[in-house]
This record gives C-alpha cells, sequence and structure tokens, in this order.
C-alpha cells in the first residue's frame, strides 16, 4: 500500500526476478539498475507490439476481411503482371515440343 504511488509493482516485480542466494544489500545496492533494465524491456516490448499492430492493421486492410494466403515479402515486392496475348503461350509450348 505504501510503495503503491511511487511504483511499488515495479519495485516488488523487480525484487521477485532476483536470484535467492543474494543478501539483503547486494539486493538493495543494484535494485535501481534492475528497475531501469525493467523499464526498458517494458518499454520494448510495447514498442513491438504497437509495430505488430500496424503491420497487421495494413495486412487486414489487403486481405479484406479474409485470411491472408500472401507471404508479406510478395505484398512488399509484388511480381510484375505479364500480359499474354491469347494463343501465345500454346504456340510457344508447340514451338519447344517442335525442336
Amino acid at each position: 500500500q505504501i510503495l503503491h504511488g511511487y511504483g511499488g509493482e515495479r519495485v516488488i516485480r523487480s525484487l521477485f526476478s532476483y536470484p535467492c542466494k543474494m543478501n539483503g544489500k547486494a539486493i538493495i545496492s543494484t535494485l535501481p539498475y534492475r528497475i531501469n533494465a525493467d523499464i526498458e524491456k517494458e518499454l520494448y516490448y510495447q514498442y513491438t507490439a504497437r509495430c505488430l499492430r500496424i503491420i497487421t492493421e495494413n495486412t487486414a486492410m489487403l486481405s479484406q476481411g479474409q485470411y491472408i494466403t500472401v507471404e508479406l515479402d510478395e505484398i512488399l515486392n509484388p511480381k510484375p503482371e505479364i500480359e499474354h496475348v491469347e494463343g501465345e503461350t500454346s504456340e510457344k509450348i508447340k514451338a519447344k515440343l517442335r525442336g
């Protein structure tokens, strides 16, 4: 109750992450560093979650509410579409078969 206004939950979480064999003086002296490391880790997780949310939203717009069967690389670097004239493909196959 006393530590609640001063980030007490974060302090308690950091205290629980210490190995059991450390003495009290070592824990108290390194606690600020541990709390800062925990804050940095928490900020990194928040950043990653935001990035994943943005990627998900952007790809969801492309799929129009359906499951995406396309790889992300195909979305970012689409292959150019090749236009074929009607009958061109069959003529190429016939030419290859003739030798």
